[in-house]
């Protein structure tokens, strides 16, 4: 099995546009780096960000593809971690979603991949505007809407965290291609006798 990491990413929203994101990363990181906003964690900046935590983002990755590679019987797109709630693109066509920050996911691109260039783009929708206006029992019990995604929740503010519900790809991200099976986890049991 050959590996592609794929890291030339960019990021923008409408507002914001930025050419060298980095993955792994987030959004929040990225904007501070490449000079668009001050530093977060300087006085009440945080604050005056709320318009970059209500925008959903798209992150943008262009690769080429050889045909060696496009002859593998099976390519695999992998996500070691988005944070959180995205759709997945590649040429255009959707190849799967995303719904928890803590859980890997595995898509099968072998269909949506053309030789020479391709472009992969990741709309990651905003964790503020995913919860806002949506009940469930316990929320009401305990009146916190960070209960209904499966993000970090001390993003959403804690007693010893400021609100910062930044996204992002936040690990690594590549393709994996190949013309076999393979083993992804082991896991061993014991029996006592």
């Amino acid at each position: 099995m050959k590996r592609i990491h794929l890291t030339n990413w960019s990021i923008s929203n409408g507002k914001y546009n930025v050419a060298r994101a980095h993955v792994p990363g987030d959004v929040l990181n990225d904007l501070y780096v490449a000079g668009q906003i001050e530093d977060p964690l300087y006085a009440d900046n945080l604050e005056r960000l709320s318009g970059v935590f209500e925008s959903d983002w798209t992150y943008t990755c262009n690769f080429e593809a050889s045909k060696a590679l496009l002859d593998s019987s099976k390519i695999i797109l992998t996500f070691e971690g988005i944070d959180t709630v995205s759709e997945i693109a590649l040429n255009g066509r959707t190849v799967g979603k995303t719904d928890n920050m803590f859980l890997r996911y595995d898509f099968d691109v072998k269909e949506h991949m053309k030789e020479g260039n391709n472009e992969l783009s990741v709309k990651i929708f905003s964790a503020v505007n995913c919860v806002k206006g949506r009940r469930h029992p316990y929320v009401s019990i305990f009146n916190e809407e960070r209960l209904l995604l499966r993000k970090a929740q001390c993003q959403m503010g804690w007693d010893w965290a400021p609100k910062c519900p930044t996204m992002g790809i936040w690990q690594p991200c590549y393709i994996t291609c190949g013309d076999q099976n393979r083993i992804r986890d082991v896991q061993i049991r014991t029996t006592l006798d």
